[in-house]
């Protein structure tokens, strides 16, 4: 199939959709513009779909930011936002002074914190119920939120109190390296990738409301249910730091 721009994308609706096609026909696009990101692609789509937030180490260079952009770029209608985090990020810097600008962080779907934990612990404690229970609190009352992904990023692995109340919400956590054969290096240096911003399908949020309202009524089997509370077992007896939120 044949890429083509958002502005002349037809959307049919979530009943009228096989979303293992459409991700049949996704995930070679994003291959062949993400090189040697294969397993990430993977990953990144399917914690879109759950709403659930990732964590990506990776040193500087290696296209973090870009991507995030080029997955969620996916979703026609959704709004993107991004920050590079430092210890001077104010909370009006994050906010914004406008909560009803569609542009806000208040208002945007997909969020990129880079450099997430050099922002200073109070403008961290903002987020934990941004990322969580999906809201922002204005003098004393709860704004509801748009957010369906946060990504956070790090150049190296971070550490710290605040560390440990976000490992609970950011589901996943990944390092991302440099390009590390020689193959693949060269098509990089002489771009022999796709480099173009066109996606030969396209997905919109109510796909994702609907693939994850259809999740809620999938039925734990005794057996899958077996192997996870072993798995929590095993966790535990080994000394895997993993909270009981994290587990539910």
């Amino acid at each position: 199939m044949d890429n083509i721009s958002k502005e002349t994308y037809v959307m049919p609706l979530p009943e009228e959709r096989n979303y293992k096609n459409d991700l049949l026909t996704l995930i070679p696009a994003f291959e062949k513009k993400l090189i040697e990101r294969e397993p990430f692609i993977r990953t990144q789509l399917l914690f879109m779909f759950a709403k659930h937030h990732y964590f990506y180490i990776g040193e500087p260079g290696v296209g973090k930011t870009y991507f995030c952009k080029t997955i969620f770029s996916c979703v026609i209608d959704a709004v993107f936002w991004e920050i590079q985090m430092t210890k001077g990020t104010t909370e009006k810097k994050l906010w914004g002074e406008d909560l009803s600008d569609p542009l806000s962080l208040v208002n945007a779907h997909f969020v990129f914190f880079d450099e997430m934990y050099k922002g200073k612990d109070e403008i961290l404690v903002s987020l934990l119920s941004f990322l969580n229970e999906r809201y922002y609190t204005v003098n004393g009352k709860a704004v509801k939120v748009n957010l369906v992904c946060a990504v956070g990023a790090s150049n190296e692995f971070p550490q710290g109190e605040m560390v440990k109340p976000f490992d609970d919400r950011f589901m996943g956590r990944d390092e991302i390296k440099r390009i590390q054969t020689r193959d693949n290096r060269k098509k990089f240096i002489n771009k022999q990738f796709d480099t173009s911003k066109d996606l030969p399908l396209y997905l919109c949020l109510d796909d994702i409301e609907y693939c994850y309202e259809e999740a809620t009524k999938v039925v734990m089997t005794e057996e899958f249910e077996f192997i996870y509370l072993k798995l929590m077992e095993t966790t535990i007896k080994e000394g895997v730091d993993c909270s009981d939120r994290k587990y539910g």
